[in-house]
């Protein structure tokens, strides 16, 4: 298999069969075409078997983070405490992780693009099945209930996955 990569001064063609997959945990995905065509579509972690991505992680390094995700938004709960979040995502896009954003007051860019964020993944998400939801900045004063959107299907999470679970990667140019 070879990927061939452009630049406007020359092309580089790469062997990914040269690279043994027991030397490395993260692979590149490849999207191909009828004609031939191949190009870069990602990464794949064979250690978690998940599709993935490199992005800043909450231990500030770039992580190869998974691509089956919603975000929680922080304003959406289960509870009108305002204390159990939800993370919302179109009717029949059930995820295998939340994600919830942290921003700091510095900008990295880790991951190739400077952005002022961090990201948190979550794992253990499963439908809510309440027929209502808070909306709302957390805490017990100030949340709103709302009926259930006929757009929407609203999942709780687990506890945070320690950032270390997901691979590191750096950018390097040759």
């Amino acid at each position: 298999m070879q990927h061939v990569m452009s630049t406007a001064t020359q092309q580089e063609i790469v062997d990914m069969t040269e690279i043994p997959a027991q030397w490395s945990r993260i692979r590149a995905r490849l999207q191909t075409t009828p004609d031939g065509a191949k190009g870069h579509y990602g990464w794949y972690d064979g250690q978690l078997d998940i599709a993935c991505n490199f992005y800043r992680a909450a231990d500030d390094s770039e992580r190869c983070l998974p691509t089956d995700w919603i975000a929680s938004s922080g304003s959406v709960w289960a509870d009108a405490g305002c204390s159990t979040p939800l993370a919302a995502a179109p009717i029949g896009c059930t995820p295998a992780y939340v994600y919830t954003f942290e921003q700091t007051a510095t900008c990295s860019s880790v991951s190739g693009v400077a952005s002022p964020y961090r990201y948190h993944v979550y794992g253990g998400v499963t439908p809510y099945t309440g027929t209502s939801y808070w909306i709302g900045s957390g805490g017990a004063t100030g949340c709103t209930m709302e009926p259930i959107n006929a757009t929407n299907a609203y999942y709780t999470f687990g506890a945070e996955i320690a950032a270390s679970t997901f691979a590191p990667g750096n950018i390097v140019t040759e």
